[in-house]
């Protein structure tokens, strides 16, 4: 029988790559007091599949694994921030940590996924990343601006046709 060396150093299994670590300005959510982490996420990494931000949380940094490779060194990892990223960016074991500023308000999906020395890729794991748009931003503010221009527009309307039936008096 015929047989790879990188046979020796690679498990055969389906789980997903893992996203160990989630950090708001560098500080990982595990350590936050659990009252300030619940802002964020129910759930800590990994079992996390969504995590809120707010419109000042101008940093998020991802940290990931894989537990399927007994040759760690040799696994080579892809991420995309879909809503960000166009394609997929490949780093190497030793690249296990992104980090992305400055996100706009919307929803976004990180994924990552894995690949040992066969070169197979893992099912690509992922997080719902939501960036909650600044107070002065959101839907309701938006709305109370529409209404409140329209009501300036309404007394301007008025006061003008005021003035001019004055004038034909």
């Amino acid at each position: 029988s015929i047989f790879s060396v990188n046979d020796l150093f690679e498990r055969k299994s389906s789980s997903k790559t893992i996203i160990t670590d989630i950090s708001i300005f560098n500080n990982s959510i595990s350590n936050l007091p659990v009252e300030e982490r619940e802002k964020y996420t129910d759930l800590m990494p990994p079992y996390a599949t969504r995590i809120n931000l707010g419109w000042k949380d101008k940093s998020v940094s991802f940290t990931f694994a894989s537990p399927d490779f007994i040759n760690s060194a040799h696994v080579r990892y892809a991420y995309q921030l879909e809503g960000l990223d166009k394609e997929w960016h490949y780093v190497t074991s030793s690249g296990r940590n992104v980090t992305y500023n400055n996100l706009s308000r919307g929803e976004y999906t990180f994924r990552v996924k894995a690949a040992g020395p066969s070169g197979i890729w893992t099912e690509p794991s992922s997080i719902i990343v939501k960036v909650i748009p600044a107070p002065w931003l959101s839907s309701g503010a938006i709305a109370g601006y529409v209404l409140l221009t329209l009501v300036a527009f309404c007394i301007i309307f008025y006061s003008i046709n005021s003035h001019l039936r004055l004038r034909q008096e």
